[in-house]
């Protein structure tokens, strides 16, 4: 489960993200399925439920551990043109991610710094002029950023986080620098 994340450019929304995974272990491979469901609102309320496969390995270096990852992420809907879709239904993207962890103290605390690349097929839209827009294919943008988990049981975790994102095409309703901020809630068993 996900909590709430804030954008801190125009045009500001807030979204509240839930979520469920299942990973299995393939081998020193770790392969994860989700299902995320997110709820957005501004000036009005739009929903997307989407589908994630996912493939990383994880290095360990001494303490600190490096996990580089693909992912693919399917759009289900609903479609943005019904009103309350918050994307294109059957758009997508794949991410290429670097994550790190790096202990603080015990197990408890720890720096998980992260890196990402996506590419886009259809799942946003560009601004073509006129107040008009047609979906996009191609590099989306690169982020950066840095979580601070702290666990609190073995079982629940909270995760206070902060991002930059730098855009690599002109993206409908972004802005080309965007820094968000946010608090995620984990329940693993």
């Amino acid at each position: 489960m996900h909590g709430n994340a804030d954008a801190t450019q125009a045009p500001a929304y807030n979204e509240l993200d839930t979520s469920v995974v299942y990973t299995r272990l393939v081998g020193d491979f770790a392969v994860n399925l989700q299902y995320l469901f997110v709820h957005g609102y501004m000036d009005g309320n739009f929903y997307s439920n989407d589908l994630t496969a996912e493939i990383a390995y994880e290095w360990n270096l001494g303490p600190i551990k490096l996990t580089p990852a693909v992912s693919y992420c399917f759009a289900l809907g609903p479609d943005a043109d019904d009103g309350s879709g918050f994307v294109k239904q059957g758009a997508g993207y794949l991410m290429f991610r670097l994550d790190g962890q790096i202990p603080v103290y015990r197990e408890i605390v720890a720096l998980e710094p992260w890196s990402a690349f996506g590419v886009n097929f259809q799942y946003n839209t560009r601004d073509i002029g006129d107040e008009e827009v047609e979906a996009f294919n191609g590099a989306n943008n690169i982020e950066i950023g840095l979580a601070v988990p702290v666990k609190i049981n073995r079982y629940l975790t909270v995760s206070g986080f902060a991002a930059y994102s730098r855009e690599l095409t002109n993206l409908s309703y972004t802005e080309p620098n965007t820094f968000w901020a946010g608090v995620n809630l984990t329940f693993t068993y």
